[in-house]
C-alpha cells in the first residue's frame, strides 16, 4: 500500500502505517544503508508481521515533478508501543546489500591473472548479486586470495582495503548489489557556499579534503559538483524528516587530493589451509584447497618449504595431503610446509624417512633413529636401546681399547664365539 509522507516522500509498505512522524536516512562508504522510521499504526487494519517481514519497503521523493526511487530495503528491526488510543511504531529498513552480510564461507583464488573486482564479483554472485567496478583502481590481484570464514561483504570491504579504496551498497534496486570502488554519478548544481564545514588530514596513511554541507535535493554518492572552485565527489548522504520537513547533510571529497595508503589486515599469521597437491614444478607445488572441495581455482605454484630444512628433503607427489601455510598478515608469505604419507595417515607428521631405490633406508620418529642397507644390515637407537642387527659378519675393531660395561651382559650364538687376546 502506499502511505503519503507529504508533499515531496511516500511510502510503500505492507505495514498499516497511519502517519509516519520521523525518519533519518543514512548512506555511507563501507557501510549498508539504513533508513528509520518513527509513527502510528492503523489500529483498524489487520495484518501478520510473519506474512511481510521478508518484503521490500520503498520510499521514493519527488523532485521538480519527477518521482525517483531513493531507497528500496528489508525490515531490519520492528518494534511497537501502546500508548493510550495510539499504537506506535519503530522501524529499520536496510539496503539489500545487508543480504551480502549474513552467511560467511571460505574458498580461494589462485588465478592470479584475476583482478580484485573480479574475485569480488564471483563472491557476490554466488549470493545473485552483482558488482560494478571502478576500473581505474582494479588490478591484478598477483598472488593467491582466499575468502576465509568471510561473508561476501566483508571479503568486498578486505579487497577494497588492499586498494586504499572501498565498496557501496546499491539503496535502489532492494537487490545484493553493490560498487568496487566509487560509483559514477552524474554533474549536479553546486549547494550554497555560506554554511560548511571543512576537514583536512594532510598526513598519515589517509590524506584528504572533506566539506559538510546541507542541501534541500537528494544527490547520491558519486555525483560531482564544483564547490569552493574545487571538482568534488558526494562521499556520504544523511537525511532527515522531522515536523514536516526534509533536508539532507552531504560529504563532498576533492578527490584529487584523496591518498589512502593499502590496508592490510583482517587475517592474522599463521592460518593454515589443507589440501591435495596438483602438480610439482622443481622445488614449488600447486594445490587444491579443501575449502574449495578440493577442486583447483587456479594454477599459482608456492614454494616447498619442508620441515627437515633445504639439505636434504624430498619433493611431495601429486595426490599428496599437504597444508598451505600463511607466514604474513592477511594471507602473506604463503608457502607448502607439511605433507603426509596417505598410506599412514594415523602416524604423525613429525615421522620422516627416506628410502632409497637401491634399498637403503634412513628413518627419524619422535621415539627413534633408524638406519638400514638393503634391510640385511641395520642400526636402531632409541632412548632406551642401542640395537644393531646384520645377517653377515660384525666387527669392531679399534686401535686403543674396548671397553663394554652393563648390569647384563649377553652373547648368544648358535655355533662358536671365539676371543683373541694378543
Amino acid at each position: 500500500m502506499e502511505i503519503i509522507i507529504n508533499e515531496r516522500l511516500r511510502l510503500e509498505t505492507e505495514i498499516p502505517v497511519l502517519k509516519v512522524e520521523k525518519i533519518h536516512f543514512s548512506w555511507e562508504l563501507n557501510e549498508h544503508a539504513f533508513v528509520d522510521f518513527e509513527g502510528l499504526l492503523n489500529r483498524n487494519t489487520s495484518w501478520r508481521y510473519d506474512q511481510i517481514c521478508e518484503k521490500q519497503i520503498q520510499l521514493y521523493l519527488t523532485e521538480k515533478g519527477t518521482v525517483q526511487r531513493i531507497f528500496c530495503g528489508y525490515i531490519s528491526q520492528f518494534k511497537t508501543e501502546e500508548i493510550g488510543q495510539t499504537t506506535r511504531f519503530y522501524l529499520l529498513i536496510k539496503s539489500g546489500s545487508e543480504l551480502l552480510d549474513r552467511e560467511p564461507s571460505s574458498c580461494s583464488f589462485q588465478d592470479v591473472s584475476k583482478t580484485y573486482g573480479e574475485i569480488v564479483r564471483d563472491t557476490v554472485q554466488g549470493q545473485s548479486g552483482q558488482v560494478i567496478r571502478e576500473r581505474e583502481i582494479d588490478t591484478e590481484i598477483g598472488f593467491p586470495v582466499i575468502c576465509n570464514k568471510e561473508t561476501p561483504w566483508q571479503f568486498a570491504k578486505r579487497m577494497a582495503d588492499r586498494l586504499g579504496s572501498y565498496v557501496i551498497s546499491d539503496i535502489e534496486t532492494g537487490k545484493p548489489n553493490l560498487w568496487f570502488g566509487m560509483r559514477n554519478g552524474k554533474e549536479v548544481s553546486p549547494f550554497s557556499e555560506e554554511c560548511y564545514t571543512v576537514e583536512m588530514s594532510p598526513v598519515g596513511k589517509i590524506s584528504r579534503v572533506l566539506f559538510y554541507v546541507e542541501g534541500k535535493e537528494f544527490c547520491k554518492i558519486g555525483d560531482t559538483m564544483t564547490y569552493m572552485e574545487k571538482k568534488v565527489t558526494v562521499t556520504g548522504v544523511k537525511g532527515l524528516y522531522e515536523h514536516g520537513n526534509l533536508t539532507f547533510q552531504y560529504v563532498l571529497e576533492d578527490r584529487a587530493f584523496r591518498h589512502v595508503s593499502p590496508q592490510y589486515g583482517g587475517q592474522p599469521p599463521g592460518l593454515g589451509f589443507w589440501g591435495t597437491i596438483q602438480s610439482v614444478k622443481e622445488d614449488r607445488v600447486s594445490i587444491a584447497l579443501d575449502i574449495d572441495q578440493k577442486k583447483s581455482t587456479g594454477s599459482y605454484f608456492y614454494p616447498w618449504y619442508p620441515e627437515t630444512g633445504n639439505i636434504m628433503y624430498a619433493m611431495p607427489e601429486k595426490g599428496a595431503r599437504a597444508l598451505l601455510h600463511f607466514f604474513g598478515e592477511d594471507q602473506q608469505e604463503g608457502a607448502v610446509i607439511h605433507c603426509l604419507n596417505q598410506n599412514a595417515q594415523k602416524r604423525s607428521y613429525k615421522d620422516r624417512g627416506i628410502k632409497f631405490k637401491d634399498g637403503n633406508y634412513i628413518g627419524l620418529t619422535e621415539e627413534s633413529l633408524t638406519l638400514s642397507q638393503g634391510g640385511d644390515h641395520t642400526l636402531s637407537i632409541d632412548d632406551d636401546t642401542v640395537e644393531v642387527n646384520t645377517v653377515k659378519d660384525l666387527n669392531i675393531l679399534a686401535n686403543d681399547g674396548i671397553r663394554i660395561k652393563a648390569r647384563t651382559l649377553r652373547i648368544d650364538t648358535p655355533e662358536e664365539l671365539i676371543i683373541y687376546h694378543g
